[in-house]
């Protein structure tokens, strides 16, 4: 199971609240779904919602969640960054429910958390912030020799009650990720996450990105993230994923996948042309490819992955 789902059931059954479930597997109107959803929480009176970002943009903009009238009194996303352009809407779709950024892969379930006050207006990344209780998190250098200085860029160690201690019947790949710490006068071991990020004067913890998302284009290193804040900002577009792919001559090329609004029309040389007054050309997709409705994992994130495997199928 997905680790937010253990997060939903044993907090709601702890607090005594009723556990609202959407049944996504049921046949419907594709179109439907996400209405579906929208009134399924308006008639059982929901008043917390714990998803992705990726499904609350669709449910901005094919749910109808800015027009109907909800109970909710607070809304948690996590499982991936949430562009602040969007942030911004999904605020302004429910202005009165508390927002807040729930930071955790998969094999540490929670482990931070920021109450989502002000958005930056210049659409800088909302902050992880605070470490939860019973946790301890690390920003490593990059040679894994030192604990970064404040505002210096890292990789985000863990450990905790919630850290996995490893992965069944993958005893090396766990060697690689579960490591003793050089820190501590005392034996333990920390989650190496993959997660790039730094720690400001106050405490309060950023993100940057994952490891896997930090490519070389043409000699300069890209941060994916980067790329789509920049998309975000273009008011047409639905959903949009960009993803990298090993190219001998430029060390990577960058693809975009995206999806547009209803009622919408938008090209590709729309799309570049907006990208140019936001970011440097290198950083430009090289390809982009319009499809109906990107595709999901079972968690509701957009399908990296599947994505990067069909760009021989679009070309």
């Amino acid at each position: 199971k997905f680790d937010l789902s253990v997060f939903d059931i044993f907090n709601t059954f702890k607090a005594g609240a009723t556990l609202v479930c959407f049944d996504w597997n049921k046949k419907r109107d594709e179109n439907n779904k996400h209405s579906d959803y929208v009134k399924l929480m308006k008639r059982e009176k929901a008043t917390v919602i714990y998803t992705t970002p990726s499904t609350f943009i669709s449910l901005m903009n094919r749910g109808g969640l800015a027009e109907s009238k909800l109970n909710l009194r607070e809304a948690m996303y996590a499982g991936e960054p949430f562009p602040t352009p969007q942030l911004r809407k999904l605020q302004q779709a429910i202005p009165h429910t508390r927002i807040a950024n729930i930071y955790g892969p998969t094999e540490t379930n929670i482990i931070t958390y920021y109450w989502v006050d002000k958005i930056p207006n210049d659409d800088t990344a909302v902050p992880l912030g605070n470490v939860v209780e019973d946790t301890e998190i690390l920003v490593v250098s990059e040679d894994q020799q030192r604990i970064c200085n404040p505002n210096e860029l890292g990789e985000l160690w863990c450990r905790g009650g919630t850290v996995t201690i490893g992965y069944l019947g993958m005893a090396e790949k766990t060697k690689e990720n579960l490591v003793l710490s050089p820190f501590h006068k005392f034996p333990t071991y920390f989650w190496r996450t993959g997660d790039f990020g730094y720690q400001d004067e106050s405490g309060c913890l950023h993100y940057r990105g994952r490891k896997d998302h930090m490519v070389k284009v043409k000699g300069f290193r890209i941060e994916i993230g980067e790329i789509e804040v920049a998309l975000s900002a273009f008011n047409d577009l639905d959903e949009f994923v960009v993803v990298a792919i090993p190219d001998d001559k430029y060390g990577n090329r960058l693809y975009c996948y995206y999806s547009i609004l209803k009622n919408k029309k938008v090209n590709s040389m729309q799309i570049i042309d907006y990208l140019k007054t936001k970011i440097p050309e290198y950083m430009i997709p090289f390809k982009f490819t319009e499809m109906d409705i990107l595709p999901k994992t079972s968690s509701g994130k957009v399908d990296r992955v599947l994505l990067t495997t069909l760009v021989k199928e679009y070309e």
